[in-house]
């Protein structure tokens, strides 16, 4: 499987050959190479590319604060979802994404209020309410984390 990212990552420096200035280019060079297992650092300066040609696109930001939290950069991620949400603060998934994060470094009440915006953005989306439960679980709310996690249920069938 490793061979196929780097291929992937291979087919990306092909097309930044031919249009360096291409900033979807650049975001899916940073795909590739975190795929791939480069280093957080090459990773993000791919993305950091990306961001300088399209700074105001909130879905390169949320697609370099997806990567460092997946990277374990977990408070990066927050600023770097912050900084997505700052430019759209109806962008769902960067609330989600912002949540674990927080989750993840232990902010249990401000992880909630991010999930619960997510949660009033796509109501009908199981994830969320999964996350909401394991979250609710970890700050040991053991009967809405039931109640959260009955509820993704019922929305994935």
């Amino acid at each position: 499987m490793l061979q196929r990212y780097e291929a992937y990552d291979e087919v990306t420096a092909k097309a930044l050959s031919l249009d360096r200035e291409c900033p979807y280019c650049w975001m899916n060079r940073g795909v590739a190479q975190y795929l791939a297992g480069r280093p957080w650092v090459e990773v993000a300066q791919s993305y950091d590319k990306a961001i300088g040609l399209r700074p105001d696109h909130p879905g390169v930001w949320f697609a370099k604060a997806d990567r460092a939290a997946a990277s374990g950069q977990h408070q990066e991620a927050v600023d770097t979802y912050d900084r997505a949400l700052s430019l759209d603060p109806t962008f769902p998934h960067a609330w989600m994404g912002k949540g674990e994060a927080l989750m993840f470094l232990g902010r249990y009440q401000e992880a909630l209020e991010a999930i619960d915006t997510a949660i009033r953005l796509l109501p009908d989306d199981p994830d969320v309410r999964e996350n909401r439960g394991t979250l609710l679980r970890r700050m040991g709310r053991y009967e809405e984390a039931r109640e959260a996690f009955e509820k993704a249920t019922s929305l994935r069938l």
